[in-house]
């Protein structure tokens, strides 16, 4: 292990954004936390203490036994989704048919990052995220229990249920109990039942910190109903409840062009997520932008740049841009700009930069979006790492844990040229500080490789047991015995075993990968809350066999093991080996192959209908 100067901050991971807000011009500005509306758009909130004829009867949606009942396990600050509507539910001046539930009481449209809470960014706010339905925002903990669960008719109604959900308190992380309903109706209202209330928001600190309302995709415009303990009339308590009313009509008119996504194509589809890209391979990559149009009128002449500079903002080593004629509202629109030869790039990294302008665009929040640009030798050994790594060598790493233990910290890889050899990993942990007295010792800690699951962390491949030692931050390595082979983008990571760590490494540094993750349990995990301002401290030593030790070898068992001399295999299998020109030289039932004794040359391994191409060197 190598250790490196130790520079611990103390941080509490949560996440804490400043408000903000902007005025449109077709309304020359506007309060946004305007309580009950109606907000600018036209949405009105009524509760059920109003005598008037629109107020709500307050009447509990009992879904728990349907058998078409669908139930989540979330963990703390979770996100799960996306998930049918059953319905196209109009929603401001779009319709949406898919969302996503968190677990801190609030569903969204859109996979713009998790609602955390305690927080500053009150509804509503452009900040991320956006496309929000707050039901109970509170600092919700199911790993304490509770349950959450939604159901849909697939025809007009869509029932999001949390069931005696306690919140996290700081020392017990359990407290109270909390029931309500979020439901969506065809005609675009919005109900919100409320069950027992047991227990507060304070997290024992004091301070609550509790929303209720609802924001658009693009944050404002949006409708404030409660914000931490105002109005007391508001309150969340037993048999009350609150219905958001759609607007029959709307004189809201808004002109907005987003920067949506830069290489969507060739990252797996995770928005704006860090791209590794092999320098010496790609020399005709096609850079592909996408640019939304989330506003309500249709945009004309809208400009698209691309421009890659070195590092964050130094030289510019590209730069391209395209006028998109027509943007009707709602649309996505993809472009593919000048071809990128990039074994002309010095080996570093590099952030792209895609600006989208349009003369009638009222947002500017939304108009730029970023992606780190990290380059590696395709085929030769070499590492994968998200961090500045002159971190390293300066001992200048943050540090934070989760206050408890059993969560995790999880760092995305996507080589994108496949199959790739893990040889090993480093994970620069910090262990706790003896001069706490619940300090006794080393904390064992699980450190693991797994798979990706539909973009999130999966099955373990490859883990061990690593003694994290006290009073240090060092380099801590996972070394299989031998390299493990993978045809899909994976995970590295560990479970934190202790309230007092291990603590992650972290580079607070620009760019970001944005491939962080987080878990509040060890089992559900969710894009770190902090994933746009840093990267864990992790590395990948590895290469590409893509083209010369394997072919085809992405159909395979992800647990084929390939060395320089041997095709390890899972079990016995029954195999057959060939030279190029076809000749059969071995046929048998084994669990590896060795090529000790064979001549150097190409041969074709032949498992079932899978061949491998193996070079004997």
């Amino acid at each position: 292990m190598i250790a490196f100067p130790l520079k611990i901050f103390s941080m509490l991971s949560l996440s804490l954004f400043s408000a903000s807000t902007f005025g449109f011009k077709a309304f020359g500005g506007y309060r946004p936390n305007d309580i009950f509306g109606p907000d600018p758009y036209g949405y009105r909130a009524i509760t059920s203490d109003d005598t008037s004829s629109l107020r709500p009867v307050w009447s509990w949606v009992d879904k728990s036994s349907d058998p078409s009942t669908v139930y989540l396990t979330m963990s703390d600050d979770d996100i799960k989704g996306p998930f049918s509507v059953g319905f196209t539910f109009p929603y401001y001046w779009y319709s949406v048919s898919t969302f996503y539930i968190h677990s801190n009481g609030a569903i969204s449209f859109r996979p713009n990052g998790g609602f955390w809470t305690p927080h500053s960014n009150y509804i509503p706010n452009p900040s991320l995220p956006n496309d929000l339905i707050v039901g109970l925002g509170a600092d919700l903990n199911p790993n304490c229990g509770g349950r959450i669960y939604y159901w849909t008719n697939g025809v007009d109604s869509l029932v999001v249920t949390f069931d005696s959900v306690p919140t996290w308190r700081q020392g017990t992380d359990c407290e109270g109990a909390h029931t309500f309903q979020i439901i969506l109706t065809a005609d675009g209202n919005i109900t919100f039942n409320y069950g027992p209330q047991v227990g507060g928001y304070d997290y024992g600190i004091g301070t609550v910190n509790i929303s209720i309302g609802i924001e658009s995709a693009i944050g404002n415009p949006g409708l404030s109903i409660h914000e931490d303990g105002s109005p007391a009339s508001t309150n969340p308590r037993n048999n009350f409840a609150i219905k958001i009313y759609r607007p029959d009509t709307t004189t809201f008119r808004i002109a907005d062009a987003s920067a949506h996504s830069i290489f969507t194509d060739k990252t797996n589809h995770v928005l704006n997520s860090g791209i590794f890209i092999a320098y010496n391979r790609e020399t005709s990559f096609v850079p592909d932008v996408r640019v939304e149009n989330v506003g309500t009128d249709t945009l004309y002449n809208t400009w698209a740049k691309l421009v890659i500079r070195r590092k964050y903002s130094s030289t510019i080593v590209y730069s391209d841009s395209v006028l998109i004629p027509v943007i009707p509202p709602g649309a996505v629109v993809s472009q593919n700009l000048r071809t990128i030869n990039f074994s002309t790039f010095a080996k570093d990294f590099y952030t792209a930069i895609l600006t989208v302008r349009n003369p009638s665009d009222a947002n500017s929040l939304n108009n730029t979006q970023n992606v780190e640009i990290r380059l590696y030798h395709w085929t030769n050994p070499d590492t994968l790492y998200w961090f500045n790594w002159n971190v390293l060598t300066t001992g200048n790493i943050l540090f934070t844990r989760w206050l408890g233990s059993g969560g995790g910290w999880a760092q995305r890889f996507d080589p994108r040229h496949y199959p790739f050899r893990i040889d090993s990993v480093w994970l620069v942990v910090a262990g706790c500080l003896s001069t706490n007295p619940a300090c006794t010792g080393p904390l064992n800690t699980p450190m693991f490789i797994a798979r990706d699951t539909n973009g999130t962390v999966g099955r373990w491949i490859y883990a061990e047991t690593l003694a994290v030692s006290r009073d240090s931050a060092k380099i801590y390595t996972l070394r299989p015995p031998s390299p493990i082979i993978v045809s899909f983008p994976f995970f590295v990571g560990y479970i934190q075993v202790d309230s007092l760590g291990p603590l992650v490494g972290m580079d607070t540094s620009k760019p970001y990968s944005r491939q962080t993750f987080e878990s509040t349990d060890g089992i559900n995990w969710a894009p770190y809350r902090e994933s746009e301002a840093s990267d864990f401290v992790f590395v990948v030593w590895g290469r590409s066999l893509e083209s010369t030790d394997i072919s085809e070898g992405k159909n395979l068992p992800f647990n084929l093991r390939i060395t320089e001399k041997e095709v390890i295999f899972p079990y016995v299998m029954r195999v057959r080996i060939y030279t190029p020109l076809g000749r059969l030289i071995f046929d048998g039932f084994v669990d590896r192959v060795s090529f000790e004794n064979y001549p150097k040359g190409i041969y074709f391994v032949k498992v079932g209908d899978r061949v491998i191409r193996f070079i004997n060197k």
